[in-house]
């Protein structure tokens, strides 16, 4: 069995982020009827086949278990278990993506922190960013997560964030969220900040990140002719009082992984 948190600081690590299209913009289904199971089966296996590459934490975008109308508790549960059970041998962190589902108060959208066949950490969206909009379809009303986005492993600080809850206009030129890791861990804080997105992108302003740290995005949305992205920048020594970023290039590609060899000396 693997150690998540007493092993060694490593010098370096390989994260591999899905390039997926995702949707909160797709059908919807009533809440009587069978989940979209075709479209969970597609995104089970696409995550299904790159579990055995050579790398140390795997990162689905926002929404893959959106399956055309909110999960019950139960459906949640049980797909969030069988995800699980696929890390059950291996030294994998896995992010599978976030799930959609209601319960009797209201709405979540729950991004399971996944290792050694465990869930470490359920993180819910905190920051609504269209979360609401599918709520009203239910008759329901978003749940704010509560949870603390960090996340300690082998050593490192690692911090997640779901879409909105990285950054957030108030539509009239300012902000009505600057970052929720950077307001809970501050800044200069993290080895890692990794966010799990449909519609969003790296904001320097919202890193929490320390020098030579890094920010990574799996994105699923679609801009008119653009792919859903996966990006991965690093921190750069400030040199000016600003935040700057240097975009890191993937080491390797397999059809819709991009993998990245992180540097992670101090």
């Amino acid at each position: 069995m693997y150690d998540l948190i007493d092993e060694e600081r490593p010098a370096t690590i390989r994260v591999g982020l899905i390039r997926t299209e995702t949707s909160s913009d797709q059908y919807f289904m009533l809440a009587t009827e069978p989940y979209d199971q075709g479209r969970v089966e597609h995104y089970i296996s696409l995550i299904d086949k790159y579990l055995d590459e050579d790398i140390d934490v795997l990162v689905a975008p926002e929404y893959t278990f959106f399956a055309g109308r909110p999960l019950t508790v139960e459906e949640k549960d049980e797909l969030i278990s069988s995800m699980a059970e696929r890390t059950k041998d291996r030294d994998l962190l896995l992010l599978p993506g976030s799930y959609v589902w209601c319960d009797d108060q209201g709405l979540h959208n729950t991004l399971p922190v996944i290792y050694g066949g465990e869930v470490i950490r359920a993180y819910d969206k905190k920051v609504d960013g269209g979360d609401q909009k599918i709520a009203d379809r239910y008759w329901r009303d978003f749940v704010p997560g509560t949870e603390s986005g960090v996340i300690p492993y082998k050593d490192l600080e690692l911090g997640v964030e779901v879409c909105a809850d990285h950054f957030k206009s108030n539509g009239r030129g300012g902000v009505s969220n600057p970052g929720q890791l950077l307001t809970e861990a501050g800044p200069d804080s993290l080895d890692l900040q990794l966010i799990v997105s449909c519609g969003m992108s790296i904001h320097e302003r919202s890193l929490a990140v320390r020098e030579n740290g890094y920010a990574l995005i799996c994105d699923g949305k679609e801009w008119g002719r653009s792919w859903p992205s996966v990006e991965v920048v690093m921190r750069m020594p400030d040199t000016d009082g600003e935040h700057h970023t240097q975009l890191i290039d993937p080491t390797e590609v397999h059809d819709d992984l991009h993998i990245y060899e992180l540097s992670l000396n101090k």
